[in-house]
């Protein structure tokens, strides 16, 4: 029988606001529910549940930014995805980033972030080797770009 996610996860998982105070317990248990689910369900599976929450259910700046860092808290940047550029394109767009104007000092956390995710991701999935993970330029990688504007385009 083929494992599914609940969506009933994603609150603790997700509800956790990294912009103002939070417990380190409430981070600590949302990790140790995050990694059960991973270990249960596969990564595949997570992921799927994860991107779904993010399409669907994440509709502002600020839940879109404690998704991505939930997300990078619980280790997401480092699955396996065939195709990471669709994910990419709906967090880059979402959490309020611009290829247009860049990073800018107030967005400094969420860029950098961003871009650990953005890395992570290609280096895993072998879309970039080792040797180019610090030439990688999400501003100039014509694959995110065409997706950023693919999802732009859909809403």
């Amino acid at each position: 029988m083929e494992k599914t996610y609940d969506e009933k996860y994603n609150e603790l998982l997700f509800g956790i606001d990294y912009q103002s105070d939070y417990s380190e317990e409430e981070v600590e248990n949302a990790a140790s529910v995050a990694e059960k689910l991973i270990d249960d369900l596969g990564e595949e599976t997570v992921f799927e549940g994860w991107f779904q929450f993010l399409l669907e259910r994440v509709s502002d700046k600020k839940s879109a930014r404690n998704f991505m860092f939930a997300f990078y808290n619980f280790g997401g940047q480092d699955f396996k995805i065939s195709d990471p550029y669709p994910f990419l394109a709906a967090l880059f767009t979402k959490v309020g980033l611009s290829i247009e104007n860049g990073p800018v000092a107030e967005d400094e956390d969420t860029f950098d972030t961003f871009d650990s995710i953005y890395i992570s991701m290609l280096s895993n999935t072998g879309i970039i080797s080792d040797e180019d993970y610090f030439e990688a330029n999400l501003f100039k990688d014509e694959r995110l770009l065409r997706a950023i504007a693919e999802f732009k385009n859909k809403k």
